[in-house]
């Protein structure tokens, strides 16, 4: 398939604690390890969303960093536009054990791991059932989104802490 008819697109790189929301098209890339990135596509309007969240849960005061209080945010602007979420397309990503639990934590979770269960409880709590998930695991993963068709794009990494 050719590729130069995106070449056009912007590309935006999310960083972590960043968040991405646009009906306009582009593609938007970030490369997770523990962390991990929420897609949500409305096919009606063409409204993409992507962020890059870093911890379970915490206030929305300094970004985009916390699963719990960065969906509660995207949901609440998708509502806020009139869009239902259920007519949405849901992806999850990341959440890998990138960092080994220190001397004495083997039973721990690791934050990839509460990120997941974070990110799936909030879900499920919403009602939205994943069209798509790649999670857990020992490996940073690298993503494409196409904001305006709701693709991704996924390509895992070595062992890595990114």
């Amino acid at each position: 398939m050719s590729n130069h008819h995106h070449e056009h697109l912007p590309h935006i790189f999310l960083k972590p604690g960043e968040l991405f929301l646009s009906r306009e098209p582009a593609i938007v890339s970030t490369v997770l390890g523990s962390c991990v990135s929420i897609t949500i596509f409305d096919p009606s309007t063409t409204l993409g969303a992507m962020c890059h969240v870093m911890l379970p849960s915490g206030p929305l005061d300094n970004g985009f960093k916390f699963v719990d209080s960065t969906l509660g945010y995207m949901v609440a602007k998708i509502n806020a536009m009139g869009i239902r979420l259920a007519a949405c397309e849901v992806k999850m990503f990341g959440g890998a054990d990138v960092l080994l639990p220190r001397e004495g934590q083997g039973d721990r979770l690791s934050v990839g791991r509460q990120n997941v269960l974070q990110t799936q409880h909030r879900l499920v709590a919403l009602g939205i059932v994943l069209k798509a998930s790649d999670v857990g695991g020992r490996y940073g993963r690298k993503l494409l989104f196409h904001s305006h068709t709701g693709d991704v794009f996924l390509k895992k990494l070595g062992n890595s802490n990114c």
